[in-house]
């Protein structure tokens, strides 16, 4: 081979290529998230198209796969079409967006409403996208309903935390300038009145109308054979333990994602279960006792059958007492919304939830002879929903009144009857036509003889109306001992906020109806032991019944590691040593258990205010007794020996209520000095590591 020849002379250059796409740069973004539907719509083919805008807590536009933009965007969309009844009022979505779902065990599968997959993103501009559909919708012939685009989407951050948007876009196909018909029978703000802010499937679910595209009639959990139907499932939680199957032995369950499963038959309602107005609070309310339907109604009512009895039906089940009905076509003749056989209302909102039920108040206006060994007086107003009520001639089922102090913190109180059953003192009328009078405690009642400070009064009592009790609310008003002008107990909590899930809280028969009553009993000195069980043979370690640490036991309910069981009423008796204890263990809080303010008024569970006032006593009782000696089990006196008792700093007691593992309360004793002075503030107070109230608003 020879050698390489000489290189030839270059050619000329070329022409410049195409210009390139222009770059982009990243850019600064803040927290947030916003996702704004401008268009949705079906193709020729069967695919829903949605364009639609992100952008960040200022409005600056986002990527969505978190290239040039901090935070990945996650968005999955449910497209659903709402059909009507002949009157035009919305029924029931239904999902074009399906999967089938088999479960885990085997067994038969079911079509789920569910999200849309295999879609396309194209991206149309910084933060503007289009989305193609990857379900194919074959069934068009529902294009003249509305149709409901909803969405949610997420954005996570590098702190942990997370930005979550649902959101809806409603639409008709075949017109775009029609109307749609929307259906919100419920709204958010119901829900959230107990719930804090509601949100399922790991939170990301948070819309109603969102909920509502999934959970409707053509979707069934196939593990257990349960409708998920929004109106059905939603009843049946709430029904929880009062369900009629779950009464007879069955358990209300749903498996949800990755064969969970959740088990609502211990689920206890707050307030009366068929206070149906509580969470029917949408545009479309009305429709609950407007338009009945046998799959609304058997939800609650599940022991009620509309078919001719079979063997196949469970013993505890009932036929109708209307007979049998094929459909819903004749349900408004005896149910309408009020009035004919069983009007809806009429049977629902009754007793105290009736628009007539008496609403009996009072106000206390004045105390005197109020010096430490005294017998106060006080003087108060009653009326009778609204107006004046003389209850001299028409006397309440029962009034009492208590006294309790120091106000620096309960230790010690006294109650009396001034009408009904033992009544004592005397009852005068300052002005019986304005309602106005006057009660003077009796001779054995008296404000401690070394009392100081200020002390506080209170009223309880009710009307009782063809054996229906109707409480009037709680009164409670301080009174000065030695001070120079009345100084209130702290107030750390509000009724108010006990009534957004309760409605109207009450207790001990319903007297008793907010939680600044209820701490003149419920005081750090007062333990269960007038309601613990008395049986011979026997030991007892008994908790106290202090309201901070019974509230917050029964409101963590079962995600305490120790449960909690509190004595109720009647107590024991040698019939029944045990008393009747009532287990709380079960109880599911329906905020999030760190939200202190559900219930508390802002910033009064910070440390150290929190911490200050007395500690909460707790007890251990034993039974000395020979059970040779009489015939019952029943511990009787002087055999129901304490044996020692424990004490409770404030915060310690507090804290404990939810946090009642071993080692929390190893924490909370190393950090107790002599005297139970408390260092918890160090480490949980303002601008602290882990501050109380920043650590709670970070759940």
């Amino acid at each position: 081979m020879g050698a390489n020849g000489q290189n030839g002379v270059p050619g000329a250059n070329g022409q410049n290529g195409q210009d390139g796409t222009n770059g982009r740069a990243a850019i600064f973004t803040a927290k947030g998230l916003s996702v704004e539907i401008e268009t949705a719509s079906i193709a020729a083919d069967g695919r829903a198209l949605v364009t639609f805008r992100l952008s960040d807590g200022n409005g600056a536009p986002l990527d969505r796969e978190g290239r040039f933009t901090a935070g990945t965007v996650s968005t999955s969309f449910v497209l659903s079409w709402l059909d009507v009844d002949g009157n035009g009022r919305p029924l029931y979505y239904t999902a074009y967006t399906t999967r089938t779902q088999t479960p885990p065990g085997g067994g038969a599968s079911a079509v789920q409403a569910a999200t849309d997959s295999g879609g396309t993103y194209l991206e149309l501009e910084p933060g503007r996208y289009r989305y193609t559909f990857g379900t194919q919708i074959t069934d068009l012939t529902h294009q003249d309903r509305t149709h409901t685009l909803s969405f949610y989407a997420t954005r996570p951050f590098d702190d942990g935390e997370r930005a979550v948007v649902n959101g809806y876009f409603h639409f008709v196909p075949s017109d775009p300038n029609a109307t749609p018909v929307t259906r919100q029978v419920v709204d958010e703000a119901a829900c959230d009145s107990c719930h804090g802010n509601i949100s399922a499937h790991g939170g990301a679910r948070e819309d109603i109308t969102l909920c509502i595209t999934c959970h409707s009639p053509q979707t069934t959990d196939p593990d257990t054979g349960n409708t998920v139907d929004f109106k059905v499932m939603i009843h049946k939680i709430h029904a929880g333990e009062h369900l009629p199957s779950v009464e007879n032995g069955e358990a209300y369950e749903i498996i949800g994602y990755g064969g969970a499963r959740h088990d609502y038959s211990t689920v206890l309602y707050p307030q009366e279960l068929n206070n149906c107005t509580k969470c029917h609070q949408g545009a479309d309310a009305e429709l609950w006792r407007a338009r009945p339907t046998a799959v609304a109604c058997l939800s609650c009512h599940d022991d009620i059958i509309f078919h001719a009895p079979t063997a196949n039906d469970a013993p505890w089940k009932r036929l109708h007492s209307g007979g049998v009905q094929p459909d819903d076509a004749m349900c408004n003749v005896c149910h309408a919304p009020t009035g004919s056989l069983a009007g809806v209302t009429d049977t629902h909102l009754i007793g105290r939830l009736a628009a007539d039920a008496p609403r009996v108040e009072f106000e206390i206006t004045a105390a005197d002879a109020t010096g430490p060994g005294l017998s106060p007086a006080l003087e108060f107003t009653v009326t009778r929903d609204g107006a004046p009520l003389d209850i001299i001639t028409t006397p309440l089922t029962t009034l009492r009144a208590i006294i309790a102090g120091p106000n620096t913190d309960f230790e010690a109180f006294a109650q009396v009857t001034i009408q009904g059953g033992g009544a004592s003192g005397t009852l005068t009328a300052i002005n019986a036509a304005a309602g106005a009078f006057r009660y003077v405690f009796p001779g054995t009642t008296v404000v401690p003889v070394g009392a100081t400070g200020s002390f506080t009064v209170g009223l309880e009592g009710n009307i009782t109306i063809d054996g229906l009790r109707h409480p009037a609310h709680s009164k409670t008003r301080a009174f000065a001992v030695t001070d120079q002008t009345p100084v209130p107990r702290r107030k750390v909590v509000e009724v108010e906020r006990c009534d957004t899930c309760h409605r109207d809280l009450a207790a001990h028969g319903g007297n008793r109806s907010d939680p600044n009553y209820c701490i003149t009993c419920h005081h750090p000195m007062n333990t269960g032991v007038l309601r613990a069980p008395r049986f011979e043979n026997s030991s007892l370690f008994i908790s106290s019944v202090d309201f901070k640490v019974i509230i917050h036991k029964i409101h963590a309910g079962e995600h305490l590691q120790n449960g909690f069981i509190l004595g109720g009423n009647p107590s024991p008796t040698p019939a029944n040593p045990g008393g009747n204890p009532v287990d709380f263990s079960h109880i599911r809080f329906p905020n999030d258990l760190a939200n202190c303010e559900a219930c508390h008024m802002s910033g009064t569970y910070a440390l150290p205010e929190y911490g200050r006032g007395l500690p909460s006593l707790f007890e251990f009782r034993e039974c000395t007794e020979d059970p040779a000696a009489d015939a019952d089990d029943y511990c009787t006196n002087p055999f129901w020996v304490q044996t020692a008792t424990l004490t409770l700093p404030p915060a310690t007691a507090a804290c404990t209520g939810c946090h009642d593992t071993e080692t929390t309360a190893v924490h909370a004793e190393l950090n107790t000095a002599l005297g139970g002075r408390e260092a918890c503030a160090n480490c949980h107070g303002p601008g602290s590591t882990w501050d109380v109230e920043v650590v709670h608003s970070r759940r």
